[in-house]
């Protein structure tokens, strides 16, 4: 691999290190999103779409199961599928196949306090990386 690739915190250094990095289950099923994110990530589409400069092709950071933990109110870590990062961009892939659509927003906050404050700290975290006011 030319680039950088870790999954979770842990740099691996090939495409069979990445897989012996998830839990079996993960393959068990031809309905789970993760067997056509390893396929996409091995072809090197992400090169196709036109998004990274070709300045920076050679510069890719690529982290699976990318982990933020929360910085205000209790709760787990959020965890996106693959994060891609050169130097101009950050794409945030969230693969889905078959899995039922996760809740709204406004669902998932109901009327707990703590959720608010997890939302919050996510729109910190934005914040600080976009220089941009969310709210």
């Amino acid at each position: 691999m030319k680039n950088d690739v870790y999954f979770k915190s842990e740099k691996v250094n090939s495409f069979n290190e990445i897989l012996i990095k998830y839990r079996k289950n993960e393959f068990r099923s031809p309905y789970r999103s993760t067997i056509p994110l390893l396929v996409l990530f091995k072809s090197e589409v992400w090169n196709n779409f036109g998004l990274i400069a070709d300045s920076d092709k050679d510069n890719i950071t690529y982290f699976f199961e990318s982990e933020t933990k929360v910085i205000k109110g209790k709760g787990r870590a959020s965890c996106t599928d693959l994060m891609i990062i050169s130097n101009d961009i950050c794409i945030a892939v969230e693969a889905k196949r078959t899995e039922p659509p996760q809740a709204s927003v406004k669902k998932w906050l109901g009327n707990s306090e703590n959720k608010k404050c997890v939302l919050e700290g996510w729109f910190k975290i934005i914040e600080a990386k976009t220089k941009k006011q969310l709210i």
